[in-house]
């Protein structure tokens, strides 16, 4: 993965069919960011949902692989343990040269912090309730 282009990077196809890559991930909403609105691209509130796995990929990316609002994102820290999310907003800023921001819930159960490394997995295929109509 190009690491110097955090907005519009290449994702990989595994052996199943989905998309992963490999980044630097920050976190975004809960209870300790004082910046969170609530609001996010997709509709989903933070705020109303502050536990919630949500994460957020580069508008560019998104657009790229037309990945659709609460397809399930899957990602693995670096003892390979994984937590299962879903895709709710746009993100992270380009200047922060990361490639994903999670939710807090991802802190905790994989205990990674802001700048670790993480492999991450979207399926198209499989939509979050939440965004099921």
């Amino acid at each position: 993965m190009r690491y110097h282009d955090t907005q519009n990077y290449e994702m990989k196809t595994d052996p199943g069919g989905a998309l992963w890559a490999r980044g630097k991930c920050s976190f975004f909403g809960g209870a300790d960011d004082p910046m969170d609105s609530g609001a996010t691209a997709s509709g989903f509130s933070t705020k109303d949902h502050p536990d919630g796995p949500y994460v957020a990929l580069p508008g560019p990316v998104r657009r790229k692989y037309g990945l659709p609002w609460g397809c399930r994102v899957t990602v693995e820290n670096g003892a390979g343990e994984q937590a299962r999310g879903f895709l709710a907003d746009t993100g992270p800023a380009k200047e922060t040269g990361r490639q994903i921001d999670l939710s807090p819930i991802f802190n905790v159960e994989l205990g990674i912090e802001t700048d670790s490394v993480v492999k991450f997995y979207v399926d198209i295929h499989t939509i979050d309730e939440r965004f099921k109509r």
